[in-house]
């Protein structure tokens, strides 16, 4: 999924008046965080650091089938920032568990460092 679709996808959703810029900074800051506590803590990680996102057609680093993990972020940053608290926490649990269910896939078929040193 790109930067692009999870964007779209999101504001089908969510209509909002959040701008693109921001949109591709929360996506950024999601995959930062992916990158760092999932990817890094597995052997086979990449030696290259994660630096953002900067197009609309960059790819997003979780793939499908737990891509959908995404335009739920982005529509529990909208109801965050918008105040809607009672959304927010449905929005934030539909998210978490995405997440979760994409870093269990993950670690399950990854083999994690073993040395107890993480590559940060």
């Amino acid at each position: 999924m790109t930067v692009q679709n999870a964007i779209d996808e999101a504001d089908r959703l969510r209509p909002n008046d959040f701008t693109q810029v921001q949109k591709v900074r929360w996506l950024s800051d999601l995959d930062g965080l992916i990158f760092r506590e999932v990817i890094l803590t597995h052997c086979d990680a990449p030696l290259t650091d994660y630096s953002g996102h900067s197009e609309l057609t960059d790819e997003l680093l979780v793939p499908f089938p737990d891509e959908g993990l995404y335009p739920l972020f982005l529509v529990m940053e909208y109801d965050l920032h918008n105040g809607e608290a009672g959304k927010y926490n449905n929005s934030s649990a539909a998210f978490l568990s995405a997440y979760q269910t994409y870093a269990n896939a993950y670690n399950r078929t990854h083999f994690p460092v073993s040395d107890g040193r993480l590559r940060f």
